[in-house]
């Protein structure tokens, strides 16, 4: 899995999620729409959870932390512990299970 870039626009790849056989990650709402800085585009694979709201050991509040580079652990933690890691008949699998959203005309597989 790799984080696509976070500069919100469309159809643009960028490393590492170019590289072959990557996974591309765009990070998305709760509701699974596209955050206004995650790229999209037909080469984005998934949308995952794009924003968590962590406190700090030294801190009483909560901070937003907001990205591609939450997206793609938080989409790698799911995997591993709903599809064990197996790789491609569970990657077919869980295109045909989970929910999707449409975006731009374009129809992404989102799990949340």
């Amino acid at each position: 899995f790799a984080g696509v870039p976070d500069n919100g626009k469309a159809d643009q790849l960028g490393f590492p999620a170019c590289m072959p056989n990557i996974i591309s990650v765009g990070a998305s709402a709760d509701n699974g729409m596209p955050y206004y800085f995650s790229n999209t585009g037909t080469w984005v694979k998934f949308m995952s959870i794009g924003r968590i709201n962590i406190i700090m050991p030294d801190s009483k509040n909560a901070t937003a932390v907001m990205g591609t580079s939450i997206a793609t652990p938080y989409l790698t933690a799911l995997w591993v512990n709903r599809y064990n890691g197996a790789w491609q008949q569970q990657l077919d699998s869980a295109n045909n299970a989970i929910r999707t959203v449409k975006y731009n005309n374009l129809t992404y597989p989102f799990i949340k």
